[in-house]
């Protein structure tokens, strides 16, 4: 009986393994560029962490604060030229902040659409 089962449970799992293929979903892109590159260039900035898209299409871009405590995120868009710049707003004198260094890498080393 035992090996009744065992030939049952063999030939059950061989027919499912051949059976079971996971749809490949395509790749995520902000204006032409995949997700995983501009994910892959926030990992080099201090503190960052990764990019994904909201609900809204903005690029967002993830990183700790400076105690590394927090997780900040910033929205970023495209202007008119084709140039990422940041959603957050500015004063006279603000220093400028991780994101902006993502965003000055980002507009040196790709050509989004």
């Amino acid at each position: 009986m035992g090996k009744l089962i065992n030939l049952f449970n063999s030939l059950f799992k061989s027919k499912t393994t051949k059976t079971m293929i996971s749809p490949q979903q395509p790749e995520k892109t902000f204006a032409g560029i995949p997700l995983a590159k501009l994910s892959e260039l926030a990992k080099t900035i201090y503190k960052g962490i990764s990019c994904t898209i909201d609900e809204c299409g903005f690029l967002v871009f993830h990183y700790k604060s400076n105690r590394g405590r927090q997780t900040l995120h910033d929205q970023i868009q495209l202007d008119k030229t084709g140039k990422l710049i940041n959603l957050g707003g500015y004063f006279p004198g603000q220093w400028s902040s991780t994101t902006d260094e993502f965003i000055k890498k980002a507009n040196e080393l790709f050509k989004f659409k």
